[in-house]
Protein backbone atom coordinates (compact mmCIF):
# COMPACT_ATOMS: atom_id res chain seq x y z
CA UNK A 1 0.00 0.00 0.00
CA UNK A 2 0.96 3.65 -0.41
CA UNK A 3 0.37 6.64 1.84
CA UNK A 4 -2.23 9.01 0.41
CA UNK A 5 -0.01 12.08 0.82
CA UNK A 6 2.94 10.32 -0.83
CA UNK A 7 0.78 9.15 -3.73
CA UNK A 8 -0.69 12.60 -4.44
CA UNK A 9 2.68 14.25 -3.87
CA UNK A 10 4.23 11.85 -6.38
CA UNK A 11 1.65 12.81 -9.01
CA UNK A 12 2.31 16.53 -8.55
CA UNK A 13 6.07 15.95 -8.52
CA UNK A 14 5.87 13.94 -11.75
CA UNK A 15 3.96 16.74 -13.48
CA UNK A 16 6.56 19.26 -12.28
CA UNK A 17 9.36 17.06 -13.61
CA UNK A 18 7.54 16.71 -16.92
CA UNK A 19 7.42 20.51 -17.25
CA UNK A 20 11.14 20.67 -16.40
CA UNK A 21 11.94 18.15 -19.13
CA UNK A 22 9.86 20.24 -21.53
CA UNK A 23 11.85 23.37 -20.63
CA UNK A 24 15.14 21.55 -21.22
CA UNK A 25 13.87 20.56 -24.65
CA UNK A 26 12.95 24.21 -25.29
CA UNK A 27 16.56 25.17 -24.56
CA UNK A 28 17.79 22.70 -27.17
CA UNK A 29 15.29 24.07 -29.67
CA UNK A 30 16.42 27.62 -28.91
CA UNK A 31 20.00 26.64 -29.76
CA UNK A 32 18.87 25.09 -33.04
CA UNK A 33 16.75 28.13 -33.92
CA UNK A 34 19.62 30.51 -33.15
CA UNK A 35 21.93 28.64 -35.52
CA UNK A 36 19.48 28.46 -38.43
CA UNK A 37 19.31 31.24 -41.02
CA UNK A 38 15.52 31.23 -41.18
CA UNK A 39 14.39 29.78 -37.85
CA UNK A 40 16.34 32.43 -35.91
CA UNK A 41 13.59 34.90 -36.88
CA UNK A 42 10.85 32.69 -35.37
CA UNK A 43 9.74 32.47 -31.76
CA UNK A 44 10.93 29.35 -29.97
CA UNK A 45 8.02 26.95 -29.12
CA UNK A 46 7.43 26.51 -25.39
CA UNK A 47 4.63 24.56 -23.78
CA UNK A 48 2.66 25.96 -20.84
CA UNK A 49 0.32 23.90 -18.67
CA UNK A 50 -3.00 25.68 -18.13
CA UNK A 51 -5.08 23.21 -16.08
CA UNK A 52 -4.85 19.50 -15.45
CA UNK A 53 -7.95 17.84 -14.03
CA UNK A 54 -7.81 14.31 -12.70
CA UNK A 55 -10.28 12.00 -10.99
CA UNK A 56 -8.25 9.39 -9.11
CA UNK A 57 -9.87 6.25 -7.69
CA UNK A 58 -8.39 4.88 -4.46
CA UNK A 59 -9.53 2.52 -1.76
CA UNK A 60 -8.75 3.80 1.72
CA UNK A 61 -7.68 1.51 4.52
CA UNK A 62 -10.18 3.03 6.98
CA UNK A 63 -13.29 1.80 8.82
CA UNK A 64 -15.49 3.90 6.51
CA UNK A 65 -13.66 4.04 3.15
CA UNK A 66 -16.61 5.26 1.11
CA UNK A 67 -17.36 8.35 3.19
CA UNK A 68 -17.03 11.88 1.89
CA UNK A 69 -14.95 13.16 4.79
CA UNK A 70 -13.82 11.65 8.06
CA UNK A 71 -14.78 14.48 10.41
CA UNK A 72 -16.23 15.00 13.87
CA UNK A 73 -19.89 15.79 13.15
CA UNK A 74 -20.83 17.20 16.59
CA UNK A 75 -17.75 19.42 16.62
CA UNK A 76 -18.61 20.80 13.19
CA UNK A 77 -22.26 21.38 14.16
CA UNK A 78 -21.25 23.24 17.31
CA UNK A 79 -18.66 25.34 15.45
CA UNK A 80 -21.27 26.40 12.90
CA UNK A 81 -23.84 27.25 15.59
CA UNK A 82 -21.27 29.23 17.59
CA UNK A 83 -20.29 31.22 14.49
CA UNK A 84 -23.93 32.00 13.68
CA UNK A 85 -24.72 32.98 17.29
CA UNK A 86 -21.74 35.36 17.33
CA UNK A 87 -22.79 36.88 14.01
CA UNK A 88 -26.39 37.38 15.12
CA UNK A 89 -25.37 38.46 18.62
CA UNK A 90 -27.30 35.80 20.52
CA UNK A 91 -26.20 34.77 24.02
CA UNK A 92 -29.29 32.75 24.85
CA UNK A 93 -28.26 29.50 26.65
CA UNK A 94 -30.86 27.39 24.82
CA UNK A 95 -29.91 28.62 21.34
CA UNK A 96 -27.62 25.66 20.68
CA UNK A 97 -30.18 23.07 21.77
CA UNK A 98 -32.90 24.64 19.63
CA UNK A 99 -30.84 24.86 16.46
CA UNK A 100 -28.72 21.70 16.78
CA UNK A 101 -31.23 19.18 15.27
CA UNK A 102 -31.72 21.21 12.09
CA UNK A 103 -28.00 21.87 11.64
CA UNK A 104 -27.20 18.21 12.27
CA UNK A 105 -29.67 17.16 9.58
CA UNK A 106 -28.11 19.59 7.07
CA UNK A 107 -24.65 18.28 7.90
CA UNK A 108 -25.73 14.72 7.17
CA UNK A 109 -27.78 15.45 4.04
CA UNK A 110 -25.38 17.90 2.36
CA UNK A 111 -21.85 17.18 3.58
CA UNK A 112 -22.26 13.41 3.78
CA UNK A 113 -24.37 12.76 0.72
CA UNK A 114 -23.23 10.45 -2.07
CA UNK A 115 -20.01 11.60 -3.70
CA UNK A 116 -21.53 10.82 -7.10
CA UNK A 117 -24.31 13.35 -6.51
CA UNK A 118 -22.04 16.28 -5.71
CA UNK A 119 -18.35 15.40 -6.14
CA UNK A 120 -16.96 18.94 -5.79
CA UNK A 121 -15.92 19.48 -2.16
CA UNK A 122 -15.89 23.29 -2.37
CA UNK A 123 -19.34 23.33 -3.98
CA UNK A 124 -20.70 21.08 -1.25
CA UNK A 125 -19.30 23.33 1.47
CA UNK A 126 -20.71 26.41 -0.26
CA UNK A 127 -24.18 24.84 -0.58
CA UNK A 128 -24.12 23.74 3.05
CA UNK A 129 -23.00 27.14 4.34
CA UNK A 130 -25.65 28.99 2.33
CA UNK A 131 -28.39 26.66 3.59
CA UNK A 132 -27.24 27.10 7.18
CA UNK A 133 -27.05 30.89 6.77
CA UNK A 134 -30.53 30.92 5.30
CA UNK A 135 -31.80 28.87 8.24
CA UNK A 136 -30.42 31.25 10.85
CA UNK A 137 -31.51 34.39 9.04
CA UNK A 138 -34.99 33.46 7.86
CA UNK A 139 -36.38 31.12 10.52
CA UNK A 140 -37.80 32.03 13.90
CA UNK A 141 -34.87 30.48 15.70
CA UNK A 142 -32.50 32.93 14.03
CA UNK A 143 -34.21 35.79 15.87
CA UNK A 144 -33.55 38.24 13.01
CA UNK A 145 -36.71 40.25 12.42
CA UNK A 146 -35.89 42.29 9.33
CA UNK A 147 -37.22 43.07 5.87
CA UNK A 148 -36.70 40.53 3.08
CA UNK A 149 -34.11 42.77 1.44
CA UNK A 150 -32.11 43.23 4.63
CA UNK A 151 -32.38 39.51 5.42
CA UNK A 152 -30.91 38.70 2.02
CA UNK A 153 -27.88 40.89 2.75
CA UNK A 154 -27.47 39.39 6.20
CA UNK A 155 -27.52 35.92 4.68
CA UNK A 156 -24.89 36.93 2.13
CA UNK A 157 -22.74 38.30 4.95
CA UNK A 158 -23.05 35.19 7.11
CA UNK A 159 -22.50 32.53 4.42
CA UNK A 160 -18.81 33.40 3.68
CA UNK A 161 -18.03 33.30 7.41
CA UNK A 162 -19.60 29.86 7.68
CA UNK A 163 -17.64 28.65 4.64
CA UNK A 164 -14.42 29.59 6.45
CA UNK A 165 -15.55 27.90 9.68
CA UNK A 166 -16.52 24.69 7.88
CA UNK A 167 -13.32 24.64 5.81
CA UNK A 168 -11.11 25.15 8.87
CA UNK A 169 -12.98 22.51 10.90
CA UNK A 170 -12.81 19.90 8.14
CA UNK A 171 -9.13 20.68 7.56
CA UNK A 172 -8.27 20.15 11.23
CA UNK A 173 -10.35 16.97 11.46
CA UNK A 174 -8.78 15.45 8.35
CA UNK A 175 -5.22 16.67 8.92
CA UNK A 176 -4.03 13.08 9.41
CA UNK A 177 -5.91 11.77 6.39
CA UNK A 178 -2.74 12.04 4.31
CA UNK A 179 -1.14 9.31 6.43
CA UNK A 180 -3.90 6.86 5.47
CA UNK A 181 -2.85 3.80 3.51
CA UNK A 182 -4.55 3.57 0.13
CA UNK A 183 -4.84 0.94 -2.58
CA UNK A 184 -4.01 2.46 -5.99
CA UNK A 185 -3.33 -0.53 -8.23
CA UNK A 186 -5.97 -0.96 -10.94
CA UNK A 187 -5.81 -4.75 -10.69
CA UNK A 188 -6.72 -4.60 -6.98
CA UNK A 189 -9.32 -1.84 -7.33
CA UNK A 190 -11.30 -3.99 -9.77
CA UNK A 191 -11.93 -6.49 -6.98
CA UNK A 192 -13.14 -3.87 -4.49
CA UNK A 193 -16.88 -3.00 -4.30
CA UNK A 194 -17.67 0.35 -5.92
CA UNK A 195 -19.13 1.77 -2.70
CA UNK A 196 -15.75 1.28 -1.00
CA UNK A 197 -13.83 3.31 -3.57
CA UNK A 198 -13.12 7.00 -3.00
CA UNK A 199 -12.69 9.31 -6.00
CA UNK A 200 -10.23 12.15 -5.48
CA UNK A 201 -10.85 15.08 -7.80
CA UNK A 202 -7.76 17.23 -8.40
CA UNK A 203 -7.17 20.35 -10.47
CA UNK A 204 -3.52 21.36 -10.93
CA UNK A 205 -2.66 24.78 -12.34
CA UNK A 206 0.83 25.88 -13.28
CA UNK A 207 2.34 28.89 -11.50
CA UNK A 208 5.89 29.68 -12.58
CA UNK A 209 8.65 31.49 -10.66
CA UNK A 210 11.25 33.91 -11.99
CA UNK A 211 14.30 35.73 -10.67
CA UNK A 212 13.86 39.46 -10.03
CA UNK A 213 17.10 41.47 -9.79
CA UNK A 214 17.21 44.83 -8.01
CA UNK A 215 19.70 47.16 -6.38
CA UNK A 216 19.30 48.19 -2.73
CA UNK A 217 20.20 51.51 -1.08
CA UNK A 218 23.77 50.37 -0.47
CA UNK A 219 24.23 49.64 -4.16
CA UNK A 220 24.23 45.90 -3.68
CA UNK A 221 22.51 43.73 -6.26
CA UNK A 222 19.83 41.44 -4.82
CA UNK A 223 18.04 38.55 -6.50
CA UNK A 224 14.66 37.25 -5.38
CA UNK A 225 12.60 34.36 -6.69
CA UNK A 226 9.08 35.72 -7.30
CA UNK A 227 5.90 34.41 -8.95
CA UNK A 228 5.61 35.27 -12.63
Amino acid sequence: MSKLNQYIGGIVSSITNARSIGDMQTIELAKQYAGHDLLKHFSVPRMRIADIEMTIPVAMDTPNPGSFEMFDEPRLNNAVIDAAAKFIGIKEPGFREKSYPAISEMTKSILKNSINEQPDTNERIRTYSERVANYFVKTEIGLIKESNVRSRYRREELAPQLIQVVTNTLASDTALLGDTNVIIEASKLRDIPRENITYIKMKIREDGMEWAVSENKEGEVESKLLPE
